[in-house]
């Protein structure tokens, strides 16, 4: 059996120097087995470089292989595996399978091996997902990063510039978006927030969505009591501001005083201190 060491060598020499595996099927699905590692550098560095590798820089695998390799990523032994479980290590295999997921929507976008069904399906496993996750960890000490909210959040980037994704499909993703904010169990601390941004804004970029109806999503949101909530909502908020405007979009319809206001009441409040 090949020990660990070798195998990070093998990988290590897919992600430094391009090797291409006799049986890159096989690798792939090897590498998908690691996922849940808790060795950092295996699981991520090793693990998710090497099928970056190979499936976008290389375009390994035939449409069946990957159609294979993207079932088995919505099963309850990878995307759901051990759903709903709070600070444990099946988060890592949630998690990064939610990028094996990533890398396969951005593969379809060139190969089309995804039918319309198959895309809708993908689209309701990411939603239920988003729902149903409990573990918003950042990094995990001695294990590396978790980050399952954000992880999450590039999956939903591809669905949103996919051919298949439509205004109804945004609306969608637009409330499992606002379930990773609205069921936070602190204030994200290692730019989730952005992430979640960025899935948002490209809504419009892509123009899936108009200006003004995210303008209209965001005056709808319900204000927040809790505070860690609050917060992360106003840095959400501040954040699709700035990436409209990094994008070259014009903003002056956002109404950004009210939004700001909305989640920082004290902003017009001349008189405190």
């Amino acid at each position: 059996m090949e020990t660990k060491s070798n195998y990070k060598r093998m990988l290590r020499s897919i992600v430094k120097d391009d090797t291409k595996p006799e049986d890159p099927f096989k690798t792939v699905r090897g590498v998908v087995n690691i996922l849940g590692s808790t060795d950092a550098e295996l699981r991520d560095e090793l693990g998710y470089g090497a099928l970056i590798e190979l499936l976008i820089h290389q375009k390994q695998l035939s449409h069946e292989e990957l159609r294979i390799l993207w079932l088995d990523a919505l099963s309850d032994q990878q995307l759901f595996f051990k759903i709903g479980e709070e600070g444990t290590d099946s988060v890592f295999r949630r998690s990064f399978t939610s990028l094996l997921i990533t890398l396969l929507i951005h593969r379809d976008h060139q190969d089309h091996f995804l039918n319309e069904r198959d895309f809708q399906v993908m689209l309701e496993s990411l939603i239920d997902y988003c729902q149903l996750e409990r573990d918003d960890r950042g990094f995990v000490k001695n294990k590396g990063w978790a980050h399952a909210p954000a992880h999450v959040a590039d999956a939903i980037v591809e669905c949103v510039v996919h051919r298949y994704a439509t205004h109804d499909c945004c609306q969608e993703l637009w409330q499992a978006i606002l379930h990773l904010l609205n069921h936070a169990s602190k204030v994200y601390d290692a730019d989730e927030d952005e992430r979640l941004a960025t899935a948002t804004t490209s809504m419009v970029t892509s123009k899936k969505i108009s200006l003004s109806t995210l303008t209209s999503w965001l005056k709808e949101v319900e204000v927040e009591k809790v505070m860690h909530k609050q917060i992360n909502r106003k840095h959400f908020v501040r954040c699709v501001c700035l990436r409209l405007l990094g994008e070259g979009l014009s903003i002056k319809d956002l109404d950004i005083l009210y939004l700001e206001t909305l989640y920082n009441p004290v902003f017009f409040n001349t008189d405190e201190g």
